[in-house]
């Protein structure tokens, strides 16, 4: 699709989504946040060695500081890999056609992966209950999002997706 205005030309690319590479990034500030963090546990490391060494108390607003920067890096790794999850399973689900109604965040004991092994279903991922429209039916998919940032081989999509 092609738009102009003001004599600015923008060009609209339609993306086709691979299933099999789906969401296998997160965003960029997730990767910042991960910086951030170890960039704090290093100064907090280094900060703490070196009064040791003094014999000094530490400063208090170095403490402040390096806490909420923990924090807040903490938070925001937490975002990117629930918008990491909340991305895969909206591309899954437009990929088959569908559209989206309500993605909510359950415990395992609430999917069907509640009958999986702990090699394939830990306890500590991510279970969503996905619910979507497809060809104006109304389905349910559960869906398992991994903690890890990378896995080499990816996940296989069978042992992420249940669809009803």
């Amino acid at each position: 699709m092609r738009a102009t205005g003001r004599g600015i030309i923008v060009f609209i690319k339609k993306t086709v989504v691979n299933p099999r590479r789906v969401g296998t990034m997160l965003p960029v500030y997730g990767y910042i946040a991960i910086a951030a963090l170890i960039t704090a546990i290093i100064f907090i490391i280094v900060l703490f060695m070196r009064y040791k060494n003094n014999n000094k108390k530490p400063n208090m607003l170095a403490i402040i500081s390096i806490s909420l920067v923990l924090v807040s890096s903490t938070y925001l790794f937490l975002q990117a890999k629930d918008n990491k999850n909340r991305d895969e399973i909206t591309n899954m689900i437009h990929s088959k056609g569908g559209k989206v109604i309500s993605i909510e965040s359950t415990d395992k004991g609430s999917t069907p992966f509640v009958n999986f092994d702990s090699h394939k279903a830990r306890r500590k991922d991510d279970y969503y209950i996905v619910k979507y429209s497809l060809n104006s039916e109304m389905k349910t998919a559960w869906f398992k999002g991994d903690n890890a940032l990378y896995r080499n081989p990816p996940t296989p999509i069978s042992n992420k997706w249940i669809f009803e």
